[in-house]
């Protein structure tokens, strides 16, 4: 789940809504979301993934317009993509008449790729598969 996701919904008015979500490695997130004309909110927080549940909670810094500091998530998957990490499927954990998912796809932003400082610790596993030696070594 981590790395960057974009996705976008209409609403019954017909108003496109476009979001991204970046979820890290370090348990932060960043959710984004755009409306024109000129529409736009940032929230951050932490977010956390209750897998038995099948539930992302976004957890944000400071409360919302109704005072709110939690949203929750259900994690859908797809039929026959259940194992693609190239998309993420979100319902909103709420009653309402209009609560459709939301289909994210994998993006790569800002150089970010999987996560902040994923070539490094890329790099770091590679080292330590090879037991420390330099892989350009013969």
């Amino acid at each position: 789940m981590v790395g960057d996701w974009m996705g976008s919904q209409y609403d019954v008015g017909g108003r496109r809504y476009d979001y991204r979500l970046f979820l890290d490695h370090d348990g932060r997130y960043e959710w984004t979301v755009r409306r024109e004309p000129g529409y736009e909110e940032k929230v951050t927080g932490r977010w956390f993934h209750e897998e038995a549940e099948g539930v992302l909670r976004l957890e944000s810094d400071t409360p919302d317009d109704t005072g709110r500091m939690l949203s929750s998530w259900w994690v859908l998957s797809v039929r026959t993509c259940e194992d693609s990490n190239c998309i993420l499927v979100l319902r909103r954990v709420a009653l309402a008449s209009r609560n459709l998912p939301v289909l994210f796809y994998r993006v790569h932003c800002d150089g970010r790729g999987y996560g902040t400082g994923w070539e490094q610790r890329r790099a770091e596993q590679d080292a330590a598969a090879n037991g420390g030696r330099d892989s350009g070594s013969s």
